[in-house]
């Protein structure tokens, strides 16, 4: 495994490291690669993932891991350094929250094992970073709870943003020691959700896939619009969008590395910006002038988005007269694409059944290129229509004028 650590790169085994290094491991994890940078305390880091991913079953028959791909990447990580089944037994759970697009986190409640804890429980927080520390008073350093700084924001958001603008899909992770509480009084609401311990950021990138970028140009040759519209954050999404031709043209932070400064500095109106990326709270600040400068431009990317929003964004999109196809396969996507004058749900196996549901189309091969390569076909066959069309008419003419001119006469 390729280890990047404070003192430059080194090789290593897995399991055997410096919780203060920053880890990075390449390996080929469910369906493509992942790269995981779990950075800071890595060993609490792996216990709340570890014990958070409870939605994600890997039979022993098969050794396949089911579920989200970054829940697998997680876990493959995790296996990779203690046993998570063991890790499973020895914290039992008591009670878990899922993931939803509003909190943007999951939090579950275990048991320690033995007399680690008596008494007590252990709160362990997964979600979006800065959602995390915004719930964290203190955090983990060599084994000592350090208070939360301003020291520690400035480097947290550096590490943050070194990392989202790589791409890559960063979570963060937080613990909470709690007074054990009846499993029946363990609800959403009793539950603290503030005054955690952060643990650490991991990072996790999924390379875009061969030939999406070509069959996006091909969308744009074709006058079609591409919008990415994610939960990923606005840097992220952007990097992304980058790599796949989203984004072609210059934007707000384009326009301040070139100029060398910072992305405050620049105004978001001014007339160099050609792509927008907007993230969900900025939208909400949005009226209906101003939606309607927005959806002007050719290149948006929508980050940090919830259901609603994208709802919203398609219905805008409909009002302004555009014909709007939807892309997804989650439950998040099932609103934007029931309401989609053309919903096309994603197959790939974790794809929701509701998402399926509620798109008109199901893409088998879970490939953006073969929704390219049915435009193409379905814009052939229109235009094949239509020739035969004038064929006939052309052909008819001569044929029938005869007959109308004798029908007249007489």
């Amino acid at each position: 495994d390729l280890v990047r650590t404070t003192s430059g790169p080194r090789r290593i085994q897995s399991g055997h490291y410096d919780p203060s290094d920053i880890l990075r491991n390449v390996s080929d994890i469910v369906e493509g690669r992942f790269e995981r940078q779990i950075s800071g305390n890595s060993k609490g880091t792996l216990g709340s993932g570890a014990a958070v991913t409870s939605r994600i079953v890997k039979p022993k028959a098969t050794g396949e891991i089911l579920g989200d791909a970054s829940e697998a990447a997680l876990l493959r990580y995790c296996e990779s350094i203690y046993p998570v089944d063991r890790i499973r037994k020895l914290y039992a759970r008591s009670f878990d929250q899922p993931f939803n697009s509003t909190n943007k986190y999951a939090l579950c409640v275990v048991d320690p094992p033995g007399n680690e804890a008596p008494g007590k429980q252990y709160v362990f927080l997964k979600g979006a970073p800065e959602v995390v520390v915004d719930r964290c008073s203190t955090w983990l350093c060599a084994g000592q709870n350090k208070v939360i700084d301003e020291d520690f924001k400035r480097k947290f958001l550096e590490a943050y943003e070194r990392f989202a603008m790589a791409g890559e899909r960063v979570l963060g992770f937080a613990k909470l020691v709690i007074d054990k509480m009846p499993n029946d009084q363990l609800t959403a609401a009793t539950v603290p959700s503030t005054g955690f311990m952060f643990l650490g950021l991991a990072s996790l990138m999924d390379p875009p896939k061969v030939g999406v970028d070509k069959a996006v140009d091909e969308c744009h040759h074709a006058g079609i619009r591409v919008f990415m519209v994610t939960d990923d954050h606005a840097l992220t999404a952007e990097a992304i969008a980058h790599k796949v031709h989203i984004i072609t043209k210059p934007t707000r932070l384009d326009l301040a590395h070139e100029r060398g400064c910072a992305v405050e500095e620049i105004d978001p109106h001014d007339p160099d910006i050609k792509a927008i990326v907007i993230a969900g709270h900025e939208l909400r600040q949005l009226d209906e002038a101003q939606w309607g400068a927005l959806l002007d431009h050719e290149e948006i990317v929508f980050a940090r988005t919830t259901p609603q929003q994208k709802l919203e964004i398609v219905e805008r999109l409909q009002k302004r007269g555009e014909i709007v196809a939807v892309t997804g396969d989650g439950v998040n996507d099932a609103p934007a694409l029931k309401a989609a004058d053309i919903g096309v749900a994603m197959g790939n196996p974790n794809a929701s059944d509701v998402a399926r549901d509620a798109a008109d189309i199901i893409i088998l091969d879970d490939d953006f290129c073969s929704i390219v390569s049915a435009i193409r076909e379905g814009r052939l066959l229109f235009d094949n229509l239509k020739k035969s069309v004038v064929y006939t008419l052309t052909h008819l003419v001569p044929e029938m004028v005869p007959v109308f001119l004798n029908i007249i006469l007489l």
